[in-house]
């Protein structure tokens, strides 16, 4: 199992905007391999549309932004979107 952040999954700082995020994610998906082997390389690298979604889901939400800011700070548990 692999660890990444919301943050570094749509390639934007922690100020980011809803601008820039909505933007990141657009990229994100734009750029995804569309080929059975980079599909999988993706999928490894945890870029998928899945995971970019929740990105975006969780990064443009405040409550559910502060409350992902504040786990990573410190381990909590954060329940999916």
């Amino acid at each position: 199992m692999f660890e990444y952040s919301f943050y570094g999954l749509l390639g934007v700082d922690r100020a980011a905007t809803s601008a820039q995020i909505e933007a990141a994610y657009q990229d994100a998906l734009a750029g995804l391999p569309r080929g059975r082997l980079g599909r999988a390389l993706a999928w490894l690298n945890g870029r998928t549309p899945g995971t970019l979604a929740a990105a975006r889901q969780v990064l443009m939400d405040p409550a559910l932004r502060r409350e992902y800011d504040r786990c990573i700070a410190q381990p909590c548990y954060l329940p999916p979107p």
